[in-house]
């Protein structure tokens, strides 16, 4: 028998972009980790977004949180983290000024084309 666990990657991006992968393989292949009894799941976790390293988006955080979740005996619907309250009002205000900013905008098209008419 055995304990599953799980093993995480993290700072991936650091790692060269065309080398990723054989590295990561290579990393598991010279380990311990090939002879256990129990595999674990691997998570490769990349928390900055940064096109350079050729991630272009945060990785492996939500799957490392469902996992924990899983695992701890609790039905998930959803691994999508809910927006803080703070930056629900934030959107929010800037949706609200996007729209005050929209309607000034075609008010004084209104004004202009009014007064082009006249002339």
């Amino acid at each position: 028998m055995g304990i599953p666990f799980d093993v995480i990657f993290n700072k991936i991006d650091k790692v060269n972009d065309k080398q990723r992968v054989h590295h990561l393989e290579k990393v598991i292949k010279n380990s311990v980790l090939g002879t256990l009894k129990i595999q674990p799941r691997y998570y490769f976790v990349n928390s900055v977004d940064d096109p350079k390293s050729g991630l272009s988006q945060r990785t492996g955080i939500n799957e490392i949180r469902l996992s924990i979740l899983e695992s701890s005996g609790l039905e998930v619907k959803s691994i999508k983290p809910k927006l803080r309250k703070k930056k629900e009002n934030q959107i929010e205000e800037r949706i609200k000024r996007k729209n005050v900013l929209d309607s000034i905008k075609k008010t004084k098209q209104k004004q202009k084309q009014k007064e082009d008419a006249k002339h």
